[in-house]
């Protein structure tokens, strides 16, 4: 009788862990499923991290490069510090919108780049960060912006400047005490006199734009022309010329 006992005993307890084994099975899969998950996402993002490129903020033809490559990038200022998110987003606009504009100062440029078939105009760009323009201006006593773009030897400007300038406006807004100083430049291919006269209006129509635009009082922002006499690129290159065809702004004292 006993062993009669012992033995059903025994086969209830096998029949048992038999019964649980199946099941021990599919939560083990599930979780070693789950743990190759997330060792894949942890792979990728290492994977992305490795594969970006590291481009400073005025360096637009690094950013333009990466950015048609489809490769992250990682954007920095002059001290190879990296900039915010919305400074790194203003910076590929504006470098993807510079090399894509026909309309430039630099004719061999323009030729080189012409478009044979329309496309479709990308999509805008949120408004970068104005508080980071701020402390960029705070800090050195100006900031370069390469957002205002231009028609080609006029000082109309072009649609694909509205972020740049409501970064400015709103900083103009944020900060009443600031005054600024608004240099316009350019590069080397016309004339000194003639690149001094569009440099001057220029920096004109910025203020302009950003006292009718954004009701900023007129005597808060002076404008000045230095035509190609300050260059921060040399302009033997489609590059250096993109460089020097900038708008500045400056603290003023």
């Amino acid at each position: 009788m006993h062993r009669r006992i012992a033995l059903i005993a025994a086969l209830g307890a096998l029949t048992f862990f038999a019964a649980q084994s199946p099941a021990q099975g599919i939560f083990g899969k599930i979780k070693q499923r789950a743990s190759s998950e997330v060792d894949r996402k942890e792979d990728q993002a290492i994977d992305k991290v490795v594969s970006s490129i590291t481009c400073a903020f005025t360096d637009k033809a690094c950013i333009k490069k990466a950015h048609d490559a489809g490769t992250p990038i990682k954007v920095t200022d002059a001290s190879g510090k990296p900039v915010s998110s919305s400074d790194s987003a203003a910076a590929i606009s504006a470098a993807v919108a510079q090399a894509a504009s026909v309309a430039s100062d630099d004719p061999a440029a323009a030729a080189a780049t012409a478009p044979t078939v329309a496309s479709a105009p990308a999509a805008a760009a949120p408004p970068p960060d104005s508080s980071a323009l701020y402390d960029r201006i705070s800090a050195n006593g100006r900031a370069t912006t390469y957002g205002i773009l231009f028609d080609a030897g006029s000082d109309h400007i072009r649609d694909a400047s509205a972020p740049t300038l409501a970064q400015i406006g709103d900083m103009l807004k944020s900060h009443p005490s600031l005054a600024l100083t608004i240099e316009g430049h350019t590069d080397n291919v016309a004339s000194a006199a003639a690149s001094q006269k569009l440099s001057d209006k220029r920096a004109a129509a910025v203020k302009k734009y950003l006292v009718n635009t954004y009701a900023i009082d007129s005597t808060r922002l002076k404008s000045v022309g230095y035509g190609s006499t300050k260059p921060i690129s040399p302009n033997t290159t489609a590059e250096g010329r993109q460089d020097n065809r900038r708008i500045e702004l400056v603290k003023a004292p």
